[in-house]
């Protein structure tokens, strides 16, 4: 019989939680099975069981002891295993876990203590595919007392259950135990599918958020939970479709499953972890009402890099980072390698950025340079930030209009270094004067200049007598 794999996380003094679920360990000899069977109980042995109300679930436990669970408990867990494989093979449309002889799944109840749970891999459904299909069997605290698991026990059970029964659906797909960090994200992201009210995911976002910098591919115990967002940022955009078919494709492929998800979005793969990123800077004060996930306000921020001069910036592969300015200034950003996207914070625009180019812009605390990294390989970005000098009156440092050429209204878009008050004139080619405007502002400020009542042509833009720019009417 092949050797049965345990995904287990022992457990950590660092954490005074329990872990969350657990990560693939290799079984490779009988004492390390031993072993580790020795830790956890051994599971084999029940004296009493229960089936669900819809026959799909055999509950096994104990009726004494330290691994005894109450009757109503059991009830507990009968209900919400139906209520799971409802949401998750029903309305979302993954296959059930495969199932045991007796035509239902097994869940063994005990007094884990150290976490919330766990899936265990039995065998392969087909012995000449042992990279494919696994059954399984789930194993379960036997009460989660909140003073352990910092919840109410009837939700801890409800989310653990998504999450691990979850798990069995993955390896009911296929040996996906290689891609640890995507079975633990899209596990913790179908939590809140089922169970969307409890949101106890979002105390695993700061490891996430946090290190940004670092690979997607990085499990720790911890951030492949806040990784989540991943899979939360696909459902959003996309719809659960893309998921499910990740998880199928992976199946018939036994492929990346990040590689997969890439190739089935409806876009490159720049424009997908750019946007991601963005919305992972929009969260808590940055949280903007039309633009990032839906509950951005209540996700913590994730931190910003200052930087000021030139630099380079080298990340990991599906690593992403967030970049912005120290203090106030007006500058010329050029990127010389990598890809940046220019988010404003205070309105949500934003403007993309490649190799070789450049743009005149205002940086300052209220502004922040995303930088995605294209999923294939690692990357760096080169950044050039040259401040720019004051023109000649010592005022202005920018005075140009966007777009040009217009058609009925353009945006004239200025920097002043000191307090401006002073007059706006459009002139036609023969010199005469069509429209003046008044002009006041300090620092970055934009206005709005009505055009549509003069033909298409060419026209003169003077400011304050001494700075003039061209303007071109469609």
């Amino acid at each position: 019989m092949k050797t049965p794999l345990l995904l287990i996380l022992l457990p950590t003094l660092l954490l005074a939680r329990p872990p969350r679920s657990l990560l693939p360990v290799a079984v490779d000899s009988e004492v390390q099975l031993k072993q580790l069977q020795e830790v956890m109980n051994d599971t084999s042995s029940f004296p009493a069981d229960r089936i669900s109300p819809g026959g799909n679930f055999r509950v096994h436990y104990h009726t004494d002891g330290q691994h005894s669970a109450t009757s109503t408990f059991v009830d507990s867990v009968c209900l919400v295993a139906e209520q799971v494989l409802l949401v998750e093979s029903g309305t979302m449309g993954y296959l059930e876990a495969p199932r045991w002889a007796d035509g239902m799944y097994h869940i063994y109840l005990q007094n884990l203590s150290s976490m919330f749970g766990y899936t265990q891999p039995t065998e392969a459904v087909n012995y000449s595919d042992p990279g494919g299909p696994q059954y399984s069997r789930l194993i379960l605290d036997n009460d989660y007392p909140e003073e352990l698991f910092e919840m109410p026990p009837q939700e801890s059970l409800r989310i653990t259950l998504a999450h691990e029964y979850f798990h069995a659906i993955q390896l009911g797909l296929f040996d996906c135990t290689g891609q640890r960090w995507f079975m633990e994200l899209t596990a913790t992201w179908m939590e809140d599918q089922v169970y969307g009210q409890i949101d106890d995911w979002f105390r695993y976002l700061p490891a996430y958020l946090n290190s940004l910098d670092q690979s997607m591919r990085l499990s720790n115990g911890q951030r492949e939970y806040g990784m989540a967002l991943w899979a939360h940022y696909l459902t959003q955009r996309f719809g659960t479709i893309l998921l499910l078919d990740a998880w199928y494709q992976g199946a018939a492929t036994r492929g990346d499953l990040m590689t997969i998800c890439q190739e089935l979005a409806p876009e490159d793969s720049w424009e997908l972890f750019t946007q991601f990123q963005l919305w992972n800077m929009l969260t808590a004060e940055r949280a903007q009402p039309t633009l990032g996930y839906l509950e951005a306000q209540l996700f913590p921020a994730a931190p910003v890099l200052f930087l000021s001069g030139t630099g380079l910036y080298e990340t990991e592969e599906l690593a992403l980072s967030a970049l912005a300015v120290d203090r106030p200034v007006y500058a010329e950003l050029t990127v010389s390698v990598g890809s940046t996207w220019l988010m404003d914070r205070r309105n949500g625009s934003h403007q993309s950025l490649c190799c070789g180019q450049s743009v005149t812009t205002g940086l300052d605390e209220e502004k922040v340079l995303l930088h995605a990294v294209a999923a294939g390989g690692a990357n760096s970005m080169a950044l050039t930030l040259e401040p720019l000098q004051a023109l000649q009156d010592g005022q202005i440092s920018l005075f140009n209009i966007y777009p040009n050429p217009a058609v009925e209204n353009a945006q004239l878009n200025l920097y002043a270094l000191e307090p401006l008050q002073s007059e706006l004139h459009l002139y036609d080619l023969l010199g005469r004067r069509l429209l003046t405007l008044p002009v006041s502002g300090a620092g970055e400020f934009s206005m709005t200049l009505p055009l549509s009542e003069y033909p298409a042509g060419v026209y003169v833009l003077e400011l304050d007598g001494n700075h003039r720019r061209v303007l071109r009417l469609y």
